[in-house]
Parts: structure tokens; sequence; C-alpha cells
């Protein structure tokens, strides 16, 4: 029976009785397979991926150190699907990011009006919104689908913050770690300011071009000396990371370094600059789906990362992230809410839609609490046009944020 035939008859799913939770070693027909066994809180987790798409198989995730995030323990969830008021805290988070928002605008334009004892408090500000606030909530990872308009930018700096804040949190780093790759993060693109002409051209950069623009590194760095000039230690981590952060391991980047020139931390911003960079439009090209992001990192893009940044973000995000569109073996389709990071191949989510991908009224599962229910796939963006033009339209709405 479809979860949606259950709430036509005003069945609440949550009075339904729950399916049989089964043994883990039963093969769950899925595109992904996940089998994960958690020791004690903050020690060691291994995980194992094995992924039938394309031939991938055993994708190790070995000893991978963490420190406790919302969700981590098996009895914690994110939300109780029951009672959780989607508006009341979407209305919350969005005040939040509205103040992110406004805040690296603020941050880059006082930079460039060279206000920067201003920028630098600024800094410190946003910084502290992401550690204190973002962190504690995950529905935050739902605004990551947010693009601004006219100069995408600011969303890109903003989102690629809280992914490396959380890539940081995963990886277990101390407080003060993680406030280093949050300034380093809103920091990446404060060089960008005189190449707007050519981030923002209508086709892809040739090679001229591309020379050109990696000259906002340099310029970024410059600008980092101004702001932390008082701050020394800081400024030269953060300074480092700016300049590692288009490096890769396979010595493709920048400046063609190989692994021993860089550092971990630079590494984790980096993947999280390539995740947020993927999964939103640009104006020569369409928005990747995050799935398909997050497979394709760890499919093609495995050699050009550090392991341990390839392991956090399949943590962080599993391998359907939020905002991924999937298919479940209901045949209904459904958005994917919140990481059951247990089990990267339960997650909470959405239904919006039957499996004519007519839009019904929305509602919510934890796929932990329907072990037979599996999900099939993710949904590409052009299959959802082809279906269902109007829940396309509105998608592509939903990921642009206007100012309000």
């Amino acid at each position: 029976m479809k979860f949606s035939d259950l709430n036509k008859n005003s069945k609440k799913i949550n009075e339904v009785k729950k399916e049989p939770v089964l043994n883990e070693n039963i093969n769950e027909n899925l595109d992904f397979k996940d089998k994960s066994k958690e020791e004690t809180q903050g020690k060691t987790r291994e995980v194992r991926f094995s992924i039938r798409r394309e031939g991938i198989e055993n994708f190790e995730l070995k000893d991978a150190k963490i420190s406790p995030l919302p969700g981590d323990n098996k009895e914690e969830r994110f939300i109780d699907v029951k009672n959780f008021d989607e508006e009341s805290v979407e209305e919350k988070v969005k005040n939040l990011y509205a103040s992110l928002i406004n805040g690296i605008r603020e941050i880059f334009k006082s930079a460039y009006e060279g206000s920067y004892i201003k920028t630098f408090d600024l800094i410190n500000y946003i910084s502290e919104l992401i550690l204190k606030d973002c962190l504690d909530e995950p529905y935050i990872l739902n605004f990551l689908r947010y693009l601004t308009p006219g100069d995408y930018i600011y969303s890109h700096s903003i989102n690629l913050s809280i992914i490396s804040a959380y890539l940081a949190k995963e990886t277990g780093y101390k407080e003060d770690e993680i406030r280093e790759m949050v300034m380093s993060a809103l920091c990446i693109d404060i060089g960008m300011h005189n190449y707007k002409n050519l981030y923002l051209l209508e086709r892809r950069l040739n090679n001229d071009e591309l020379d050109i623009i990696k000259n906002h590194v340099q310029e970024g760095i410059n600008i980092i000396e101004k702001i932390f000039a008082f701050e020394p230690a800081i400024k030269n981590r953060i300074s480092r990371n700016i300049y590692l952060s288009h490096e890769r391991y396979d010595a493709s980047g920048y400046y063609s370094l190989g692994p021993n020139d860089m550092d971990e931390k630079s590494q984790m911003i980096s993947i999280a600059d390539l995740y947020e960079a993927m999964t939103h439009k640009r104006s020569y090209r369409d928005a990747i789906e995050e799935a398909a992001v997050i497979y394709s990192i760890i499919k093609d893009l495995k050699n050009k990362f550090n392991p341990k940044a390839i392991k956090a973000i399949s943590m962080v995000f599993g391998l359907y992230p939020p905002n991924s569109f999937i298919k479940l073996s209901t045949g209904e389709i459904a958005r994917v809410v919140f990481i059951n990071r247990n089990k990267p191949t339960r997650p909470i989510v959405k239904i919006i839609a039957d499996s004519n991908f007519n839009i019904i009224k929305p509602f919510f599962i934890d796929l932990i609490d329907y072990p037979l229910t599996s999900i099939d796939g993710w949904i590409k963006f052009e299959e959802i046009y082809s279906n269902n033009p109007k829940l396309y339209r509105e998608e592509e709405i939903r990921r642009l944020w206007i100012d309000w």
C-alpha cells in the first residue's frame, strides 16, 4: 500500500503499524547499500558503501573519527515526524539564513570600501552565527538549495561556510578549528570583486579568462592581510586555506600542487566548494542533482580529494542529501529533508507527489520506521520537467533566494 493512500483515508502515517525492524544483514533492493556499525558515541564508526551503479563496489569509509551531531545516537532522531511543525522551523531558519545573506553582502561591501575593522567584526559575527545556530539546526541544510539571483557569490559563500562547518564538526575538529574553517570559507571569494564581468558571463570561460580569474585568490589574500592585520596567527591560517582552496590531490588545481603541499582543512573547504558549485545553476549550465554530485564525488572524483574530506561529506550528506528528489519503492516521489546519519540510505523524507508526478498534500515519513520501503534512486530534474512542468517550475522558484 502507498503512503499517500493511507493519507487519503485520513489515517495518520504515524498511527499505522510500523513495519517490523529487519536484521541489518538483509540485502535491501537499493541503488546504494549501507551497512553501519557504531560504537560509543564520539569514538569511531565503520561504514561500508557498496554502490551498484556502474560497477562501483565496496567504497570503504573506515574508522572515521566523529564528534556528536544531532541525530548521532541510535535512539535520537532529528525530528518526531508525527509532531514536526515544518512551518515554524522553516520560518526560524529563514530568518537565520536572511541574516547570513545580509551579513556576507556587508562583509564584501565593507572590504571593497576599505573598512577593514568593520569587515573584521562582521566576519566574526557571521562566523558565530554559523557555529552557534547553524550547527544546532540541521534543517539549515535544506537552505543550501538557495541561490542569490543576479550574483550567486553571496549564497555560494554562505552555503560553503555552512557545509565547511558541518564537515569540520563531523571530522571532530575543536571549536576554534571550526571557526577558522568558517572564516576561511566566508572569505574564499572576497577577491572576486574585480572579476564580476567574468564569473557572471553566460558561457564557460576560455583558458585565457580562466588564467585571469585565478588572480582572485591572491587578491583575496591581500585583502585578508589588511582585515586580520592585528591577528597574525589567524591571518596566516586563513590565507593558507584560501590559497589551497582550489587545489586537488591529483595536482589538477590552480597551482598544480600535490597532496604533500596541502592540508586537511583546505581540502575540506575545497570539497565543500565543489559540492556547492555543482548543485547550483550557473549562467552557462543547469544545477546538478545533489545525489548525483555525491555519487560523482565517490565514483569519479575520489582521487582529487583527501580521503578524510570524502568521508566527511559522505557522512554529513549521506547518499541522498537534503533537497534530493527520490523515488520510493511504493512509486511515490519524495524530497529528502533530514539524514539519519546511522542509516545513510534511510533518510526522513517529505512525500510530495504520486507515482505519476501528480502533486499531493505533502507529509513526512522516517524511512527507518519502514525498512520494507526502499529508495529506487534519485530523480533527475529533466524527469520532473517531462512528467510535471508545474512541479519543476515550483522547484526552480524554490531554489531562488528572494529578499524579504
